[in-house]
C-alpha cells in the first residue's frame, strides 16, 4: 500500500514491496532520498516534520526536507498483538499511533 504526503516541491511515502521512506522531488523528477532505518511501516506530516511508524513499533520524527534523512528522534511504541500500518494521526500537540486492537497517545508537544 502507498501513502505519500505533500510538502512544499516534494512529497514523502512508501514505495514497493520493500516499504522503503522516499522523498521525491517534483522539479527533479525522482528520489531526493530514501531511507530504511525505522522499517515497513507508515507515515504522516505534520508541521514541517515526519512521523514514520513502522509495523513493528518504532516511531521516528524527522526534518522534512530534500537534502536528506535526517531524523531527530525516536522511541518505541508498546508491542500490540498485530503489526502496525495504519498511518499515525497527529492533533492537538498528541500523536495518536494505531494497530487492530490498541490506540496510544503520545505527547509530542516541544516542552520549554
Amino acid at each position: 500500500m502507498r501513502r505519500w504526503w505533500l510538502w512544499t516541491r516534494a512529497t514523502a511515502g512508501r514505495s514497493g514491496s520493500s516499504q522503503i521512506l522516499t522523498a521525491m522531488d517534483f522539479l527533479a523528477g525522482q528520489a531526493a532520498w530514501r531511507d530504511r532505518s525505522v522499517g515497513k511501516g507508515s507515515v504522516t506530516y505534520a508541521g514541517g516534520r515526519l512521523y514514520a511508524c513502522s509495523e513493528q513499533v518504532k516511531a521516528a520524527l524527522a526534518e522534512a526536507t530534500l537534502e536528506a534523512y535526517k531524523q531527530v528522534s525516536n522511541f518505541r511504541m508498546p508491542p500490540g498483538e498485530f503489526n502496525t500500518w495504519t498511518p499515525p494521526v497527529i492533533a492537538n500537540g498528541k500523536l495518536y499511533p494505531r494497530e487492530q486492537d490498541n490506540l496510544y497517545c503520545f505527547d509530542i508537544q516541544a516542552k520549554p
